[in-house]
């Protein structure tokens, strides 16, 4: 059975939680939000899934283990693989084939493994359209290869000061019971940089498409309109939007991501421009010059920014 990955990659902190949770709304489509932290968040820690049971106790979650023949055993060779070929570092030498007869072993290992896992999450879900927003772009340049899995890039892309401001700040992650690591403006900046260059790359060879976060918070259904038009597995479909800033959101199974994974209902969406205000000068001005090339790149401004802009 052929599966559609509808993938949302970017940077951390850019929004890419509640595109996946909105376009999950739509029919026939199922999202597992970061589906690379299954094996070690799930499986290995055993994390609460974002339906309210404890993973191991999960109706959807028994079924697929059950289905694919993934237990505890074969999680942690699936994690052992991904932490050898499924990281940030290794993203130029797949794309470009230059990698050693090892790494290409344990990468067409972890290849098998993923197709696997992809084709019986959709038959636990009785679809063949699932998302993924696991973010990391070497994925996608793993899966590019395979025949049955057609995968869709969404890359969303998040002013970089916003970006350092929310890595700055404490949330509290229900799932793990415990708050989310903090990141250091340069820690941000780098990661920021690297990962939308990769992105972009992908580009090249996937079907891809572009979104900004700030048009998105601004305009929710008049951008997921224009996006669900563009992704051909749910071109036909709407999003069940209830005016242009609210949507009513599904209940979910996953077992990582932005604790916004929880939220179930009506939820309206804004943008958050707290970081206008916030984010102290010397940072906003070195986040602009490091920034620069893709900020504008994106059509950021590079001067302070009014409290109309997203």
């Amino acid at each position: 059975m052929a599966v559609d990955i509808i993938y949302i990659a970017g940077m951390t902190r850019s929004g890419t939680t509640i595109v996946d949770r909105v376009l999950s709304s739509v029919h026939g489509v199922a999202s597992f939000c970061e589906i690379r932290y299954l094996w070690a968040a799930g499986f290995v820690r055993h994390f609460d899934c974002s339906c309210g049971q404890p993973f191991e106790r999960c109706p959807f979650w028994r079924a697929f283990s059950q289905s694919s023949g993934i237990g505890g055993r074969e999680a942690r060779e699936i994690l052992d693989l991904q932490n050898r070929v499924d990281r940030s570092r290794y993203f130029w030498a797949i794309r470009t084939g230059l990698m050693t007869p090892a790494f290409r072993r344990d990468l067409d290992a972890y290849r098998s493994w993923m197709a696997h896992a992809y084709k019986h999450l959709a038959l636990t879900a009785k679809t063949k359209t699932l998302i993924d927003s696991s973010k990391n772009p070497t994925t996608v340049a793993i899966l590019a290869d395979l025949s049955d899995i057609n995968v869709h890039v969404i890359h969303v892309v998040r002013d970089l000061r916003a970006v350092i401001h929310s890595w700055r700040k404490k949330k509290y992650n229900p799932g793990a019971d415990a708050d989310m690591p903090q990141w250091s403006a340069w820690q941000t900046m780098a990661t920021w940089s690297v990962q939308n260059l990769a992105c972009q790359n992908l580009a090249k060879s996937c079907n891809y498409h572009l979104v900004r976060y700030e048009d998105f918070a601004r305009a929710p259904q008049k951008t997921i309109a224009s996006l669900i038009h563009q992704l051909a597995p749910i071109s036909n479909k709407t999003a069940p939007f209830l005016n242009e800033s609210t949507i009513k959101l599904p209940r979910l199974h996953s077992v990582s991501g932005n604790p916004d994974r929880f939220s179930v209902g009506e939820t309206t969406i804004r943008p958050d421009v707290a970081w206008h205000q916030e984010l102290d000068s010397p940072t906003r001005i070195v986040g602009t010059l490091v920034g620069f090339p893709l900020l504008r790149r994106y059509g950021y401004r590079l001067c302070r920014e009014s409290s109309s802009d997203a």
